[in-house]
């Protein structure tokens, strides 16, 4: 099955899941303690028999007995030199046993090691279990894949990316257990593990085990809020107990929970199912009560958001400005960067405490310098903010390799920021700006010319908006007697005089003019008003003779909060 015809069928009608297998198993003679998959090839019959049982009452999605069938756990029982083997076999029954009428997912969850920092796995070293185990399922036949009972969304991270890379178009689904407070385990909330996992390709996203249909329904309705890929719903059969004989038992009968998961239809889920404490009775009164309802329709996927593990931070274009902290950016911090260089990370972490106490939204997080290597600095200074902070984080790096690691580990969803001049990059980019604001250093770079004057100026401008098709505003302010600069479009040029201040403090002022010009044009102003209210701003900003801390700092921007630069 490919991810196209899994999307099309989870629009078309409601999927069934199966319910429990352990549970069901041990009321049927597999001992506690024992390796449930050995167990499971041993006695094929129970297994075969309990999965036609489901399919009868109605699954449309067979869970194949894989689920901790990876090296790490097969390890305890001695075990994994047999992985490729036990996987095969395992998800040959359920074929059988589904004998084509539903379709079979390879079943993956955690490995029972944690990773770095709290424990002894590497980020990678996870991935690379995960893949070894999705190549066997697939081998096998499976038709798409489940991670199930994931208490760490840096672990479904993992799973799904060795999904994606070993087989990116089989259909994956992704659940995590979440507490009655709904967080995971680690402190991960549902509409966060639903953010960061759709946009990360799962085709599916949802809950599992830990609660009742009741008690997971909230979680159904936080996650539907946020995505528009199908949700799916696999509570218990109620709260656990343990009877007079010392074995765990469920409070919840057949007809209560088939009633009960239609809270979980109404609060948004396309996927239903059942998990511990559930058996085919269980999915069969679940059926009868479901199926040829309509299919749930949810989510906003044009709704912006950014996320860290254990918070999101949703946004849009006309809600209320955010607060971005650049503090963690060792350019001009020279106690900064010497700590970097000795490996202390106790001012990065101070920093992103303090921008957080203050009002941030974001993190940025930049790690550029001379002397280190940026990528293993970056990766340990996210590991280190995260660690003290909700906030969501801004990976500002120049270079593509840094960008593409820290993103690969950072666990959430993470803005990007710093794309620098280098060429593989500006020639993509650039064509498709509205106009470009390069300082005279910046011009000679795009331009390829030495600019000594306004005629340089000129050339310099048609050159760069001829060769990449764009306004361009060349900004003076390098120059030594003046602040003029000159706008190039449409093969003509329009010079915007201007008056050079006498304030040290001009820290930000080409990302500030920036910013103006866009808002400006945003507003609905012409190019040409756009740079003269712009040029004005700073003027202004300048002008107020701000004065914080030491070296060159920023310009007043709240000189004129109630004027007509804020009315329009």
């Amino acid at each position: 099955m490919t991810k196209e015809e899994f999307r099309r069928l989870a629009q078309s009608v409601l999927l069934f899941l199966d319910g429990a297998t352990g549970s069901n198993l041990q009321k049927q003679g597999m001992p506690v303690g024992v390796c449930p998959e050995l167990w499971i090839t041993e006695h094929e019959e129970i297994m075969s028999g309990l999965q036609k049982a489901y399919l009868e009452a109605g699954t449309n999605i067979l869970y194949a007995p894989t689920f901790t069938a990876n090296r790490i756990k097969l390890k305890e029982f001695d075990l994994e030199d047999r992985i490729e083997e036990l996987n095969h076999k395992l998800v040959e029954i359920s074929k059988r046993a589904a004998d084509g009428k539903a379709l079979v997912a390879g079943d993956l969850t955690m490995t029972g090691q944690q990773l770095k920092p709290m424990g002894p796995l590497d980020f990678e070293e996870l991935i690379d279990v995960y893949k070894e185990q999705i190549r066997y399922i697939t081998e096998a036949g499976a038709d798409l894949l489940v991670v199930e009972t994931m208490m760490s969304l840096q672990e479904s991270r993992a799973a799904l990316i060795a999904a994606k890379e070993t087989c990116p178009d089989i259909p994956v689904m992704v659940t995590m257990t979440f507490e009655s407070d709904g967080r995971s385990l680690f402190g991960t909330d549902a509409a966060t593990a639903a953010i960061v996992l759709s946009s990360l390709g799962a085709d599916a996203v949802g809950a599992n085990c830990s609660t009742g249909p009741d008690q997971m329904a909230e979680v159904i309705r936080r996650m539907a809020k946020v995505t528009d890929i199908p949700i799916i719903a696999k509570p218990n059969a109620g709260l656990p107990s343990l009877d007079e004989k010392g074995q765990t038992v469920y409070d919840m009968g057949p007809e209560e929970f088939g009633a009960d998961m239609e809270l979980l239809l109404d609060a948004g889920a396309q996927i239903l199912g059942g998990c511990c404490g559930t058996t085919p009775e269980h999915i069969r009164k679940m059926t009868h009560r479901l199926a040829g309802r309509p299919v749930p329709v949810h989510g906003n996927p044009t709704q912006r958001a950014l996320t860290s593990e254990r918070a999101s931070l949703t946004f849009d274009l006309d809600g209320p400005f955010l607060i971005v902290g650049e503090r963690i950016n060792p350019t001009g911090k020279k106690k900064l960067q010497q700590e970097l260089r000795e490996g202390s990370f106790e001012l990065v972490t101070q920093f992103a405490q303090e921008q957080e106490e203050r009002g941030a939204s974001i993190l940025d997080v930049n790690m550029g310098m001379s002397g280190i290597d940026e990528k293993a600095m970056m990766l340990q200074a996210l590991e280190e903010v995260a660690g003290v902070t909700k906030l969501p984080l801004s990976i500002d790096s120049s270079h593509v390799d840094v960008q593409e690691e820290a993103l690969r580990r950072y666990p959430g969803r993470a803005l990007i920021n710093s794309i620098s001049l280098e060429s593989e990059k500006f020639e993509k980019l650039l064509p498709l700006a509205e106009v470009l604001t390069p300082n005279i250093p910046e011009a000679e770079i795009l331009s390829g010319m030495t600019i000594a004057n306004a005629a340089d100026m000129e050339a310099a401008a048609r050159t760069i908006s001829q060769r990449y098709g764009c306004a361009v505003l060349c900004k003076g302010g390098h120059q030594i007697n003046d602040a003029d600069d000159l706008l190039w479009r449409g093969g003509t040029g329009k010079w915007f005089k201007g008056k050079r201040i006498a304030n040290p403090n001009t820290h930000g002022t080409g990302c500030t003019l920036s910013s103006a010009i866009a808002s400006n044009l945003a507003k609905g102003y012409d190019l040409d008003t756009a740079v003269e209210r712009a040029k004005a701003y700073i003027s202004g900003c300048l002008s107020a003779m701000l004065d914080l801390g030491h070296g060159s700092g920023p310009m007043d921007h709240t000189f004129n909060l109630k004027g007509d630069f804020v009315r329009d």
